[in-house]
Protein backbone atom coordinates (compact mmCIF):
# COMPACT_ATOMS: atom_id res chain seq x y z
CA UNK A 1 0.00 0.00 0.00
CA UNK A 2 1.44 3.68 -1.01
CA UNK A 3 0.27 6.48 1.06
CA UNK A 4 1.65 9.93 0.84
CA UNK A 5 4.28 9.22 3.67
CA UNK A 6 5.74 6.16 2.09
CA UNK A 7 4.95 2.37 1.63
CA UNK A 8 3.75 0.04 3.78
CA UNK A 9 4.09 -3.51 2.81
CA UNK A 10 3.38 -7.14 4.99
CA UNK A 11 5.32 -10.61 3.37
CA UNK A 12 3.96 -13.88 5.65
CA UNK A 13 4.62 -17.15 5.78
CA UNK A 14 2.63 -19.37 8.52
CA UNK A 15 3.90 -22.94 8.33
CA UNK A 16 1.39 -25.01 10.25
CA UNK A 17 4.31 -28.15 10.79
CA UNK A 18 2.94 -29.75 14.00
CA UNK A 19 5.40 -30.81 16.49
CA UNK A 20 7.42 -30.27 19.63
CA UNK A 21 7.30 -26.49 19.14
CA UNK A 22 4.14 -26.12 17.34
CA UNK A 23 2.74 -24.08 14.43
CA UNK A 24 5.40 -20.76 13.30
CA UNK A 25 4.71 -17.70 11.25
CA UNK A 26 7.58 -15.76 9.88
CA UNK A 27 6.80 -12.61 8.69
CA UNK A 28 8.22 -9.50 7.04
CA UNK A 29 6.97 -5.79 7.77
CA UNK A 30 8.34 -2.88 6.09
CA UNK A 31 6.58 1.16 7.16
CA UNK A 32 7.76 4.71 6.05
CA UNK A 33 10.61 6.16 8.18
CA UNK A 34 9.20 7.74 11.39
CA UNK A 35 5.74 5.89 12.00
CA UNK A 36 5.33 3.17 13.99
CA UNK A 37 2.59 0.62 15.15
CA UNK A 38 1.34 -2.69 17.18
CA UNK A 39 1.91 -5.69 15.77
CA UNK A 40 -1.69 -8.09 16.27
CA UNK A 41 -1.45 -11.80 15.69
CA UNK A 42 -4.42 -13.54 14.41
CA UNK A 43 -3.19 -16.04 16.40
CA UNK A 44 -1.90 -17.03 20.21
CA UNK A 45 2.39 -18.09 20.24
CA UNK A 46 4.43 -18.96 22.93
CA UNK A 47 6.86 -16.72 21.55
CA UNK A 48 7.20 -13.78 19.27
CA UNK A 49 10.30 -11.82 18.52
CA UNK A 50 10.04 -8.25 16.28
CA UNK A 51 13.85 -8.51 15.21
CA UNK A 52 14.73 -10.93 17.23
CA UNK A 53 13.67 -9.44 20.23
CA UNK A 54 11.11 -11.07 22.08
CA UNK A 55 7.46 -9.00 21.64
CA UNK A 56 5.22 -8.79 24.77
CA UNK A 57 2.52 -7.85 22.64
CA UNK A 58 0.10 -4.42 22.52
CA UNK A 59 3.24 -2.02 22.69
CA UNK A 60 4.17 0.25 19.64
CA UNK A 61 7.45 -0.98 17.58
CA UNK A 62 8.74 2.30 15.99
CA UNK A 63 11.08 3.19 13.66
CA UNK A 64 9.62 2.54 10.18
CA UNK A 65 11.81 0.42 7.65
CA UNK A 66 11.44 -3.46 7.59
CA UNK A 67 11.05 -5.59 10.47
CA UNK A 68 11.35 -9.50 11.02
CA UNK A 69 8.53 -10.74 12.95
CA UNK A 70 8.46 -14.46 14.12
CA UNK A 71 5.94 -16.51 16.18
CA UNK A 72 6.75 -20.05 17.68
CA UNK A 73 4.36 -22.49 19.18
CA UNK A 74 1.29 -20.80 17.71
CA UNK A 75 -2.43 -21.88 17.69
CA UNK A 76 -5.51 -20.87 16.53
CA UNK A 77 -7.27 -18.44 18.89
Amino acid sequence: YSSPIGLYEAVVSVQWHEGVQGRSLEARIMTPEGTSGTIDLPFRCGLVTVDGKPYPGRKPVSGGGTKSVVGRGCESL
